[in-house]
């Protein structure tokens, strides 16, 4: 990134002021995202929340996100400005395609909105391929810009072992990946379950998560564009109700609506993989209210060693008086 930065001072990019967007959220290195920015913050991934209104003037750059697979050796670069025009494009590309040859996509998204969200709903390719390759274990992913992906790939592959034995799949389960991304904690469980389904608010990444599954040859898994806590009550409505849920949200934690949707739904067990305990805690709490579910495991796993950041994985078995209630009794009391 030193290299990036070095360029984009070189070449006189106007930057944008980040101390106006919000109350920027602590990033984790897990997020995968490093910035080049005015003030020298970044925000957390999400496709979630908003922000107020656009802000006017000439375009500025707000965030240079960099992404290396550790497997291919290939470099994704993500340039976020405030406007529609990436200043001194055509130098810019030139540049880095000059000092770093490992760079296989350059993109450009717009996000000019006062939110702490890193990326905006716009983005394109400047120059390159649309995606980068990396690997976990023997499964193959394609990574659009927007696309979310763990950082450190020997560990990911403890921490998705962790969440399948967490699961307690035998093959005939029906599972929702709640938080899916590209596909790849669907993926990972997809050969231990009957039928998986994946759910993102982002376009891209469940279209990059189909793309996944086909070069994978993997046919029991699809995947939906959307918000869960709408879908799985919809889905639920109309008969299916998934044995096993599995959330990898954002730092600020799950959407309230999503925990109310998983206590009527009610999966018999909800697998929850956490970058930031303290919001698990917060969730935790909401999912044991009651009764609803009960506390079976929970496990640290350390991606960031030398660092403080840690993850953990939980299961949640659904309450024993739950269990007996029939689901239309829990709907006509709840």
């Amino acid at each position: 990134m030193q290299t990036v930065k070095r360029i984009v001072q070189s070449l006189g990019l106007p930057l944008a002021d980040a101390s106006g967007y919000g109350r920027a959220l602590e990033t984790a290195p897990e997020d995968g995202e490093y910035a080049v920015r005015s003030g020298g913050r970044t925000a957390e991934r999400g496709a979630r929340g908003g922000g107020r209104a656009a802000r006017r003037g000439p375009s500025a750059l707000r965030t240079v996100v960099a992404r290396a697979a550790v497997s291919t050796g290939e470099t994704q670069l993500t340039f976020v400005t405030t406007g529609a025009e990436l200043p001194s494009e055509r130098a810019l590309v030139a540049e880095l395609r000059r000092a770093l040859p490992n760079v296989v996509s350059i993109a450009h998204n717009v996000n000019g909105e006062d939110t702490p969200l890193v990326f905006g709903d716009k983005t394109r390719i400047v120059w390159g391929a649309e995606r980068m390759k990396e690997t976990l274990g023997d499964l193959t992913f394609e990574l659009s810009p927007r696309a979310f992906f763990q950082l450190n790939p020997s560990q990911t592959v403890r921490l998705y072992e962790r969440a399948r034995a967490a699961a307690a799949l035998t093959g005939g389960e029906t599972l929702v990946d709640a938080y899916c991304g590209v596909g790849t904690i669907s993926l990972w469980l997809a050969g231990a379950a009957g039928e998986v389904r994946g759910i993102e608010a982002v376009p891209e990444a469940v279209e990059d998560a189909r793309r996944n599954a086909a070069a994978n040859g993997i046919d029991n898994a699809s995947f939906h564009v959307g918000l869960s806590e709408e879908l799985l009550p919809r889905w639920a409505e109309s008969g299916f109700r998934p044995d096993v849920v599995v959330v990898d949200p954002p730092r600020s934690g799950c959407d309230r609506r999503l925990l109310d949707a998983l206590r009527r739904v009610r999966p018999k067990r909800i697998v929850y993989v956490s970058c930031n305990p303290s919001t698990l805690a917060k969730d935790a709490a909401a999912l044991l209210a009651g009764g609803a579910y009960r506390l079976a495991s929970v496990e640290p796993v350390d991606m960031f060693p030398h660092t403080a950041h840690v993850e953990c994985v939980a299961a949640f078995d659904l309450g024993a008086e739950e269990e007996r209630q029939p689901h239309s009794d829990r709907a006509r009391t709840s």
